[in-house]
């Protein structure tokens, strides 16, 4: 950027080399009478402030030279960052003006960064004359510092059930780029995003932005709550509720192993040898894949009933091989199993666990009723016990259905059950 001429100062300086050229008889008779002087700085006119943006600003050098030999200018810097600042058409050059004994050399200054700079300023000759040093200041003004940028967001519901659907606004401020982290390996760069959880977890969401000033993050919690059993259940594939002792369910007595209907509309299954399993198939002849399965079970202790065993659901079950899965509760110690049978006629039984013997404060004790329910879908069986989850496991789920009872160590556990029900998940 070239500066325009101060004509004020420059008709000043002018006039400073008159007065000095007419002490001495006028320009020629200086020249002649001023073989081997050496160069003079008459002044230097460079603006107090320029920007500290890289563009150039020009400056003016007045000189006198009374041999007519100048072709050197060179510049020091005293106060500064010599890194920040440039010179044009260098820090030392020849101003071209050989001959002339007296005039004007521009040059140029730009500085790339904020400060205060001092310089020296000399003249040199082919003889190698040198003037004396003129120093001159000025301030380089930097552009003000962008400001960071500040994350802030907010989200809405921040709890609730699965699936949850929450929305982001982004209210951030300083910044030309987002970028959303859910906290469920999911990531968005949109402004204000929508996004649904679908499982039930506490999801930490961080926002990042980003901006000339930098970057900021910002964090939250969304809640995501196991949604209620009842509500991923849907149509109903089968149910009973025992209140009709003919509706098909095994009944009868087998080697310490009892089947009946009770007069109040339940269920029951007593094991009565020790460590032995008793269980009986739903009267459908369909299989069920992806489902609810419910069921009210409470163990009788009373008399010589025995006050511990296991009790609960099959499912995937095979009829013909005789092979099932089991979840299992004990109300005796407040625990759950899942595990998997196989008693086939004429061979070895087989045994394999899922879910080793856990306890949970959910599991009521004899005597009460345990609201039980899985579903299974997609080759995931949730287990629940009087509404609540107790685990979530990956198994196939393919099959028959039934209730169980079984001993442990001792004899005659007594199981009944009601409102057994079968429905398609949503």
């Amino acid at each position: 950027m070239k500066r325009p001429i101060n004509w004020y100062k420059f008709s000043l300086l002018v006039l400073v080399l008159l007065v000095l050229a007419a002490g001495s008889g006028g320009f020629s008779s200086v020249a002649q009478a001023a073989q081997g002087s050496p160069p003079q700085i008459i002044a230097v006119d460079f603006p107090d402030n320029i920007q500290a943006d890289g563009k150039f600003v020009t400056g003016d050098l007045l000189f006198k030279d009374p041999d007519g030999d100048l072709n050197q200018v060179k510049f020091d810097l005293l106060t500064g960052d010599k890194s920040a600042l440039q010179i044009s058409p260098g820090w030392q050059f020849d101003p071209q003006v050989s001959g002339q004994s007296q005039g004007v050399i521009e040059f140029q200054i730009a500085a790339s960064a904020g400060g205060q700079f001092r310089l020296q300023v000399t003249l040199s000759d082919q003889a190698g004359n040198v003037s004396q040093p003129e120093k001159f200041s000025f301030e380089a003004i930097g552009a003000p510092a962008p400001a960071k940028p500040v994350a802030r967001f907010s989200a809405s519901p921040t709890q609730g059930d699965a699936p949850l659907t929450v929305r982001f606004s982004n209210q951030s401020e300083n910044y030309d780029g987002s970028l959303w982290d859910f906290g469920d390996g999911s990531q968005s760069t949109a402004t204000n995003p929508t996004h649904t959880y679908q499982e039930a977890k506490r999801y930490v969401v961080a926002l990042t932005v980003k901006g000339p000033g930098g970057q900021d993050r910002a964090t939250a919690i969304i809640t995501v709550n196991e949604s209620k059993p009842g509500a991923r259940c849907g149509e109903t594939l089968y149910e009973d509720d025992f209140d009709d002792p003919g509706s098909g369910w095994m009944v009868g007595s087998f080697q310490g192993f009892d089947w009946s209907y009770s007069g109040s509309g339940e269920y029951r299954v007593i094991s009565a040898s020790p460590n032995s399993i008793a269980w009986s198939w739903a009267p459908t002849k369909r299989t069920f894949s992806d489902f609810c399965l419910e069921v009210r079970v409470k163990q009788v202790v009373a008399g010589s009933l025995s006050s511990q065993g296991a009790m609960g659901i099959i499912f995937a079950g095979n009829q013909r091989a005789r092979s099932f899965t089991r979840f299992a509760i004990s109300p005796a110690f407040n625990a759950y199993t899942v595990d998997s049978f196989s008693f086939p006629l004429g061979g070895s039984t087989s045994q394999s666990t899922q879910v080793n013997w856990t306890n949970s404060s959910a599991i009521k004790g004899p005597n009460s009723w345990n609201d039980l329910l899985i579903i299974a879908q997609g080759g995931q069986v949730s287990l629940y016990a009087n509404g609540v989850l107790l685990m979530k496991v990956g198994l196939s789920s393919t099959g028959s259905v039934g209730v169980f009872a079984a001993t442990f160590d001792q004899p005659n556990t007594n199981a009944h059950f009601d409102d057994f029900k079968v429905s398609a998940v949503r």
